[in-house]
């Protein structure tokens, strides 16, 4: 299995460590507008594992016609921006980079370059791809965050989910709802708020590990669940959801058990994603 990584920024070059370890994973490329950059990330790697990161190269954008596995890192941070001054680069950026191949048609694509919700439906409408092979991801660090805030309220994070979209729309889905606006604000803001207690620029290393989790699942065939954005067929939309993920990659949309808040919740976000600039790209 051949992974390609676009991007050696945090998440990428985080990202090359969990890979090197991956023994599914026979080859891992790096693909990076700056080849020093993606050197020393390898060489990173090579710090802690020497033999695992022989498996790891720099390679020209040509060779992404080469992998199974393609993840889309790169791309303009929001950083005070929206998200609709930001999708147009980033899908540029994708667009270009895929075109450089092309990609094999049975390629799984990941993208996790912001606004996650939207890059995805739009590269995979680029691309003429079933949608299945183009994902986008998000969902499993919200979900994850969701745990974490209601662990923080002293709630239950038992048969917890979010669904809709990843980030300042995520849809939280808990049993009783209770403290339903509280705990929803907290789960959209998390990121501004680990943003803000920073000195430095945060290096979203939950990023990396998830997405080798995800990595991992496609490798494995495991239908393990994961929360990413993917096509829903009963709201026939990506939306961020909970997906058995194979090898194929995104399979069976997992049943989700909506109270009413969160369903109004859900409501205005698809009702939002079907009337937006963004459904036009």
């Amino acid at each position: 299995m051949q992974v390609c990584i676009i991007g050696a920024g945090n998440v990428g070059s985080a990202l090359l460590f969990p890979l090197a370890y991956n023994k599914l994973v026979d080859e891992v490329l790096v693909i990076n507008r700056s080849k020093d950059a993606a050197m020393a990330a390898i060489m990173d790697v090579a710090s802690a594992c020497p033999q695992d990161a022989r498996k790891i190269s720099y390679a020209e954008p040509s060779r992404i016609k080469e992998s199974d596995i393609v993840v889309f890192t790169a791309g303009v941070k929001m950083r005070g921006q929206t998200a609709e001054t930001v999708f147009g680069p980033n899908l540029e950026m994708a667009k270009s980079i895929a075109d450089a191949g092309p990609l094999k048609p049975s390629a799984i694509c990941i993208l996790v370059s912001t606004p996650i919700d939207h890059l995805a439906p739009a590269l995979q409408k680029y691309l003429n791809f079933p949608a299945n092979q183009v994902i986008g991801f998000g969902g499993d660090l919200d979900t994850n965050r969701l745990k974490c805030v209601l662990q923080n309220h002293g709630q239950s994070t038992k048969q917890v989910h979010v669904v809709g979209e990843h980030g300042g729309n995520a849809v939280a889905v808990y049993p009783d709802e209770a403290n339903y606006e509280t705990i929803t604000n907290d789960l959209r803001t998390f990121w501004s708020k680990l943003a803000k207690h920073s000195t430095v620029e945060p290096r979203n290393l939950a990023t990396a590990d998830q997405v080798s989790l995800l990595i991992d699942s496609i490798c494995t065939d495991s239908k393990n669940v994961h929360y990413v954005c993917g096509y829903h067929p009963e709201h026939k939309m990506y939306l961020t959801w909970p997906f058995k993920i194979g090898s194929e990659g995104t399979e069976e949309a997992v049943k989700v058990p909506l109270g009413p808040q969160a369903t109004k919740d859900l409501e205005r976000v698809v009702a939002y994603r079907s009337n937006s600039a963004f459904a036009l790209a």
